[in-house]
């Protein structure tokens, strides 16, 4: 069905209070949105939002996950002076769909995925996973070049609790405050960030890594007690974090032969 033409000055309402219902999201999420719903295409949403930033109604706030976008004072003030313009039924719409929609951006926001190819034609996958936008896990595997890096990147978003739960478990293990400070093991180092909080590096081969991990620690005790246990871990973490990334496609092709079979 062909989507009906929304005046510019509609469209630009629309987007602010797509923008105010579901809290600051990127141009990506915002446009999955839009789409999802039929209210609006990419070339509409794009221009729009250049003439609403020149024109002060939104800004953009930088994060790991991309440039979120958020109206301004300004924005919510025109939003509120002339809301009544957007049709009751396209905002009863938005409305339904805010809370599923702002639960799935804001874990994308906090476990946020990517990857590049290097050189040789490997792939490096990049898991991150944050605590109100503050790093508490960075992690860069290196994977073949006939891996398929972007169903594991939509599987770390389930994924990542898990993941932290376990790098943490196996590097404290045997932990007891108060130990005496040992030397570091090569390719591991610690710096404080500032404050209680501890930046841990860790690398399994420095000249071909297939696992850089950081960490942000409260404890430089703990941080160093980490490195040390990193040597020992740091191939079986690495398993761990591909079993969990593995595990869930597995799942849903196992679940997806299910179906066929029972059709």
């Amino acid at each position: 069905m062909e989507r009906k033409h929304i005046p510019e000055p509609e469209s630009k309402l629309t987007i602010l209070y797509a923008l105010r219902g579901l809290g600051a999201v990127t141009d990506t999420e915002l446009l999955q949105f839009l789409v999802e719903l039929d209210l609006m295409n990419y070339f509409t949403m794009q221009l729009n939002l250049c003439d609403m930033e020149e024109q002060g109604q939104l800004r953009t706030l930088p994060h790991p996950a991309g440039n979120l976008l958020e109206p301004t004072a300004e924005g919510l003030y025109t939003l509120e002076a002339f809301v009544q313009r957007i049709p009751v039924s396209r905002r009863g719409a938005m409305d339904g769909a805010f809370p599923v929609w702002r639960a799935r951006f804001r874990a994308e926001q906090q476990a946020p995925a990517d990857s590049f190819t290097l050189k040789d034609g490997s792939i490096c996958l990049h898991l991150r996973l944050l605590e109100g936008g503050v790093p508490l896990m960075d992690a860069v595997l290196t994977l073949p070049a006939d891996e398929a890096p972007t169903l594991l990147e939509k599987r770390w978003r389930a994924a990542a609790p898990a993941v932290y739960d376990a790098v943490n478990h196996a590097l404290a293990d045997g932990f007891q405050p108060g130990s005496p400070s040992l030397e570091l093991p090569p390719c591991t180092a610690v710096q404080r960030l500032g404050g209680q909080e501890w930046l841990l590096s860790l690398t399994d081969v420095p000249e071909h890594p297939a696992m850089t991990l950081l960490l942000t620690l409260a404890d430089e005790a703990l941080a160093r007690h980490y490195a040390i246990r990193w040597p020992s871990c740091c191939r079986t973490l690495r398993e761990r974090i591909l079993q969990e990334l593995c595990s869930g496609l597995d799942r849903k092709k196992n679940e997806k032969k299910t179906n066929i079979s029972a059709n």
